[in-house]
């Protein structure tokens, strides 16, 4: 139990306190892990340490694991924060998973839980807007890890303390991922979606103050003035606590997230855009039917089809005028889980280049969907560092998506139609397909689909338990599971 600072109950006008709450150490956690002979589960063979920080350390060459050999012998870490629903409340989750683990696509045995607490209790500063209880949570993670990073892990012959000491592992945290509000929370970013300077990355901005408006996000060339502005200074209001880690860099170690800036974003915009324009604008060439009822019933019916012949699962029942938000003072956008935005991507890839040739407008709509499905086909099958042919990929083929975005939805403006929605999420999008690290890191390594599964079996547990205990339960059961967990995944072996 540790000190956290939270309102004394979900009333708006309940005080607030420092209140013990349950918090799982990292450093503790960790110690247990290796003492009860764990260590596996963090690291698969140690032979991959320096590998590792050969390549994050051409991004961050200052950093303390550059320090004698201590990239001989140094575990990474990357920080998860993200908000779930559950008991009539949104729950704050703080989650940790190490680089090295052979683990990474086994959600129950990489992501390790060290405290929830419900959005109605959280003490934000009225002045700055800072939320003091989740800086504090951090603060109390940062200092955890900073003992990790210092003091190290003692890595015995055996495990006991009166065996021989073999090494002392240090650990250090290596990037931050999560969705874009829960990041927002946790950096006190004053750049975000909701903000005209929109960035935690670069300045760029919506163009609402004409002063900013040469560093416009939309700006898709390779010049765009927002691009000699990274680094230039902090996205914050107020230094975050997770800023006294060992090895913190900068914003450059905070990560867009894939699933959210894509599968949640940018592709449910693309999509939804040209299900109602091959429906509306070419209702001979797509799809069947002498209404759009009935040209969605063969869309359905075409998609399954895919999706059964590829062996993908989908989730998605049936196509809509709501499922495709198909509203005449509103832009489309297609209402799909995040998987499903996946599959129905490939689909309508598939689908355009069956009728490529026909004119300018669908032969774009099909090199777009090509473009996008290339790069997410190349990041999900790379390594976490991509080859230098697998970034040059990523880097052309990725311009190639933006750049047809952006003048689809320049054109739908001159032509007073609301089509190709463009919002904030697009510019990370731009970001991640567009930037060049020394390191080449793979943007997918840093996606969540792992975090949202355990975050969903989690819930599951918090929906079952008694709200007024649940912060403490809830860690509880997660550790009483995990034992059995770590031994079926090592009979399995690596995934």
């Amino acid at each position: 139990m540790v000190p956290i600072l939270l309102r004394e109950s979900s009333e708006l006008d309940a005080a607030a306190s420092l209140v013990e709450w349950p918090f799982i150490l990292p450093h503790e956690f960790v110690r247990t892990l290796v003492a009860e002979g764990y260590l596996n589960v963090l690291v698969g063979d140690v032979k991959d340490i320096p590998g590792f920080w050969e390549h994050f350390l051409k991004d961050f060459p200052d950093h303390p694991a550059a320090d004698g050999d201590k990239r001989l012998r140094s575990l990474g870490f990357t920080l998860y924060c993200d908000e779930a629903q559950s008991l009539n409340d949104n729950w704050m989750h703080l989650i940790f998973t190490s680089d090295l683990s052979p683990y990474l696509t086994d959600a129950g045995a990489s992501r390790f839980l060290m405290t929830i607490f419900p959005e109605s209790r959280y003490v934000l500063n009225q002045d700055t807007g800072v939320n003091e209880t989740l800086q504090g949570a951090c603060q109390i993670i940062a200092d955890s890890f900073n003992k990790l990073a210092n003091e190290g892990v003692d890595l015995r012959e055996f495990p006991s303390e009166e065996s021989i000491l073999v090494a002392t592992l240090h650990c250090f945290i290596t990037g931050f991922r999560g969705d874009w509000k829960a990041l927002k929370q946790v950096f006190n970013l004053r750049r975000h979606a909701s903000t005209d300077e929109i960035c935690w990355l670069c300045k760029a901005c919506k163009g609402l103050d004409d002063d900013q408006s040469p560093l416009i996000f939309t700006d898709a060339r390779d010049s765009a003035a927002f691009w000699g502005t990274i680094g230039l200074e902090d996205p914050w209001s107020q230094s975050p606590s997770y800023a006294t880690l060992v090895g913190f860099s900068g914003p450059g170690m905070i990560h867009a997230d894939l699933l959210h800036v894509y599968h949640l974003g940018v592709g449910r915009d693309a999509c939804g855009a040209l299900l109602k324009l091959m429906m509306s604008k070419y209702p001979t060439v797509f799809f069947e039917g002498n209404n759009i009822p009935a040209k969605m019933q063969a869309a359905t019916k075409q998609l399954k089809e895919y999706a059964a012949l590829h062996k993908l699962p989908l989730r998605m029942k049936r196509f809509s005028k709501a499922k495709i938000s198909w509203k005449k003072k509103s832009f489309p956008e297609l209402k799909s889980s995040s998987y499903d935005t996946y599959v129905i991507s490939r689909w309508l890839g598939h689908v355009l280049s069956l009728a490529q040739g026909r004119n300018d407008e669908i032969n774009k709509w099909a090199t777009m969907m090509w473009a996008i499905n290339l790069v997410l086909s190349l990041l999900s099958r790379a390594g976490r560092w991509l080859t230098p042919e697998e970034q040059d990929n990523k880097v052309v083929v990725g311009k190639i998506f933006v750049t047809i975005y952006l003048s689809l939805a320049f054109d739908s403006i001159q032509n007073n139609e609301r089509c190709w929605r463009v919002r904030p999420k697009l510019h990370l999008l731009h970001h991640i397909l567009l930037s060049s690290p020394q390191s080449f890191s793979n943007p997918n390594s840093f996606s969540t689909w792992m975090d949202e599964d355990s975050l969903k079996k989690q819930m599951k547990v918090l929906r079952k338990t008694d709200p007024r205990s649940a912060q403490l339960r809830m860690l509880q059961r997660w550790l009483l599971a995990l034992p059995q967990k770590f031994d079926m995944c090592n009979k399995k072996g690596p995934s």
